[in-house]
């Protein structure tokens, strides 16, 4: 009984924080595929891993956001030198699957609105999974900006190259579409490069979740 109210108070959290269940990462879970992907992977592989240890539940597990999967497409893109300005999160995928990052997306969107009424630029989201129980993650924007933020936090990134994907709302999950790009990286001869971030993604203004709105997922390679 126990174990049964644990994982559905999971599957519960992670859903009311990202709009999704967690699936399609059960590979992951069980240590078969031990690379990470964005905040959001990050806390599925921890509602998973507590998930199995029922294995009543396990089929918790297997239910898509979006239910068909649709063909999507890759392409490399460059992005220039850029300072980054924003508010550093870093905590526990149990935090992040609770809605700490989400909720911090939200709230920086809205300060940016306030502060910019007419701007509509792209919300940056940097990761670096860079421990073992959780991850760090920049939510900001490209340029200074003292008015969004109270206590601005900068990322000095060089020039870079990145393996790229548009999730869209119909299209199957996050998860299914960074396991895709990384199979397509791996196929095409790229290799991933984590000398500066992990993973990147872009929110256009007016984000919501990934089950209502687009983002772009990136992948730094060389």
């Amino acid at each position: 009984m126990q174990c049964k109210k644990r994982a559905h108070s999971r599957i519960k959290n992670f859903r009311a924080a990202f709009d999704v269940f967690p699936d399609e990462v059960t590979a992951a879970a069980n240590g078969r595929n031990p690379q990470p992907m964005g905040f959001m992977f990050q806390a599925t592989l921890r509602v998973r891993r507590e998930i199995s240890r029922c294995s009543k539940f396990k089929h918790f597990g297997g239910q898509a956001m979006g239910g068909t999967e649709m063909a999507i497409s890759f392409e490399i893109v460059q992005r220039p030198a850029q300072r980054i300005t924003g508010h550093l999160w870093e905590g526990t995928f149990v935090e992040a699957a609770d809605g700490a990052v989400r909720r911090l997306i939200a709230e920086t969107q809205e300060h940016r609105r306030r502060a910019y009424p007419h701007d509509h630029s792209a919300l940056i989201g940097l990761s670096w999974n860079d421990r073992s129980d959780g991850f760090r993650y920049l939510v900001g924007y490209v340029g200074e900006d003292d008015r969004t933020f109270t206590q601005p936090q900068h990322v000095d990134l060089p020039a870079m190259r990145l393996a790229t994907t548009i999730h869209r709302p119909e299209s199957s999950d996050v998860f299914v579409d960074y396991r895709k790009m990384l199979d397509w990286i791996a196929a095409e001869g790229h290799v991933v490069d984590t000398t500066h971030l992990h993973y990147r993604e872009e929110y256009e203004a007016g984000f919501v979740s990934p089950s209502t709105s687009s983002l772009r997922l990136m992948v730094p390679i060389r």
